[in-house]
Order: C-alpha cells, then structure tokens, then sequence
C-alpha cells in the first residue's frame, strides 16, 4: 500500500481562519489515508519552532501556499520558507501550489504566476460575487488537490513497482550468471577428463608397442647396446606423455577459470551512489562587546510592543540580530511578531536578563 503524502501549509498568521477551514476540508482524505496534513500550529510547547518547521518542509510531498497581502508581508514566508519550498519543487522532490484565499496582485509576482493555482482561475476564496459560500470555493480547491494527490501517488505506485521489476531482473540475471557459471565449469572439467584418458590411452598403446619392439628385438638376439636404446625410447616416449597430459589439463582448467571470470564482471550492476547530506555550519559567536547594544535594542522592542507599535518593534530586533544572529530571544520575538502573535512576542522579552 502507497504511503500517505506529507502537505505542509504556508500562511500568514492573519490568514488563519482560512488555514482552519482548509484543514477541515482535507479530514476526509487524511482518515483515509492518502495525506498527512502539517502546519505550525502542531508545534508543542518547549519545541525548538524554526528546526521543526525546517524538517517538515524537507519530509513535504505537498506544499501549499495561502496567498493573501500578509503572505507577501511576511519577511520569514519569503526569506525561509518559500527558498526552501522552491527548491524542492524545482528539484521535482516536492509539489508546490499556491491557494489565493484573499484579493491581492499575485500576478505580478514571478513565482506564484508561473505556478498552477487554486481555486479555478485564481478566483480568491473569500470572493462572494462568483462563490456562493467560503465552502463551495474549499471544495474547488480540495477537488484539484485531489487530482494531484491521486497522480501523485500513481507515480509513487509506478515507481515502486518498477523498482520491484528491476529487482526480479537483478536477481534473475544473478541466478542465470551463476547457472552459466557452474555449467562452464563442470563443461571445463569434463573437458580435462576426456584429454586426461584420451592421453592415457596414447601413452599405453606406446608403451605397448615399445615393449613389443623390444620384445622382437631381444628374440632377435639383438646386442645389448640396442636393447638399452630401446629401453631409454620408450622412457623417454613416456615421459614425453606425460608432460602433454599435464599440458592438457592444465588448458581446460585455465579456460574455463577465464569464462567463470567473464561471466561475473558481465554480471555485475552497478548501484547509483548515494549523496550524504550537507552537515549543517556551526553556529557564530556574538562578540562580547555588542552584548550591552544587543540588550538596548530588545529593551526597546519589549517597550514598543507595549505601545502596540509593532513594525517599530521589528525594527529593533532586526538590528538586534545584526549584532547578534543568534539570539534566541530576538529570533522568537520577531517570529512571533511576523506571525501577529504580539502578547507572546512580549512575554518572550519580557525576561530580558
């Protein structure tokens, strides 16, 4: 059975009531196991926010986008998430699809404008001149999702199943490699049998017509200078056998260990390397003496979320973080703040020390 398709959702943080509802909408395909649907909101207390959020877009099959003027207000949609998101889908890893919930210019924006939207024709969710409810227009979108969910796990089907096919090959191409193997060999040595007794044959019927020479000579009453020649001949025809046996086999044996080698290196396949990930670059230390202008700037921030002057707030952080690009505080305000979630931006700086 195919696997449920990771769907990882962009949105802007005032654009949550359409997150809520597109996620509603998705339940039926989620229980019946064809999606698993992933957002922000499935962060738990004390987890690090910006690594999981990382993670979950590297696992997606599926990213949509929920475009709205915030979503191009926002500075970590654009900066992180989308660079990522885009990359992947140039990659053909994952499937990125941008849903305009909201009036906005998103044709004037190059990557969303090159990319198949949703609903039909890119008429806004929210539009109730051409949809008569919020619903009708959810069940547009959720339709064409389906149909790229469905082609999406048709290609995953044909993938696997071609990978099973290639495997069988594999595995049936070993199995008649070692066939041919062992019948090269046992040809071999049958080989080497029939020159061995085919060579011992030869090397009797000399022995027994050397004897027979000899024999005729000695009732001859031949001399014995002629009956050591005659011995010495026939040691010597001997001899001569016996080294072309050895000759022989030696042969066969030879061949047939050189088809053995050739049928392995014709066997053998070669597997598609696998790249390790890139490790991830040590975090920079902040110098000590920016620490003093590092705190002024968070003070400030704290002080202006108070008033409600939140973009001034951000300004703050911002440079917070030129000074130091790894403080924690300053990155979870201004995500937060990004985010529109300003009483959590304020509790977090609220312990500054």
């Amino acid at each position: 059975m195919t696997a449920a398709l990771r769907l990882f959702i962009i949105y802007a943080r005032e654009d949550e009531a359409f997150r809520a509802e597109l996620k509603a909408q998705l339940v039926p395909m989620e229980r019946a196991g064809h999606i698993r649907v992933w957002t922000d909101r499935e962060l738990l207390a004390g987890d690090h926010w910006e690594p999981a959020i990382k993670a979950q877009l590297r696992q997606a099959d599926i990213i949509l986008l929920l475009v709205s003027t915030d979503y191009f207000q926002s500075d970590y949609i654009h900066e992180v998430e989308i660079k990522e998101a885009l990359e992947r889908h140039q990659q053909g890893e994952a499937k990125v699809i941008p849903v305009i919930v909201r009036p906005c210019d998103w044709e004037s924006d190059g990557v969303i404008s090159s990319l198949q939207i949703l609903p039909s024709d890119g008429v806004p969710v929210n539009d109730t001149r051409h949809w008569h409810t919020r619903d009708a227009a959810w069940v547009d979108v959720v339709r064409g999702l389906r149909k790229t969910i469905q082609q999406l796990r048709e290609d995953r089907a044909e993938a696997e199943r071609k990978k099973q096919i290639l495997a069988a090959q594999e595995q049936a191409a070993l199995a008649a490699a070692e066939q041919k193997q062992r019948e090269a060999r046992e040809k071999a040595a049958a080989e080497a049998e029939r020159q061995r007794l085919k060579a011992e044959q030869r090397l009797q019927a000399e022995v027994a017509r050397a004897e027979a020479q000899q024999r005729k000579a000695e009732a001859g009453n031949s001399g014995p200078l002629l009956a050591q020649f005659k011995r010495s001949q026939i040691i010597m025809v001997a001899w001569g056998l016996g080294v072309f046996v050895l000759f022989l086999v030696y042969m066969a044996f030879f061949r047939g260990k050189n088809s053995n080698s050739a049928q392995e290196v014709a066997g053998r396949q070669e597997t598609p390397a696998v790249i390790s990930p890139k490790p991830a670059l040590p975090d920079t230390q902040t110098p000590q003496d920016n620490q003093a202008e590092v705190q002024k700037h968070l003070n400030d921030a704290a002080f202006l979320i108070s008033k409600g002057k939140t973009e001034a707030a951000k300004e703050h952080l911002k440079n917070a973080l030129q000074l130091d690009p790894q403080n924690p505080k300053a990155k979870d305000a201004l995500f937060l703040l990004d985010k529109g979630i300003t009483k959590e931006a304020a509790r977090v700086l609220q312990n500054l020390n």
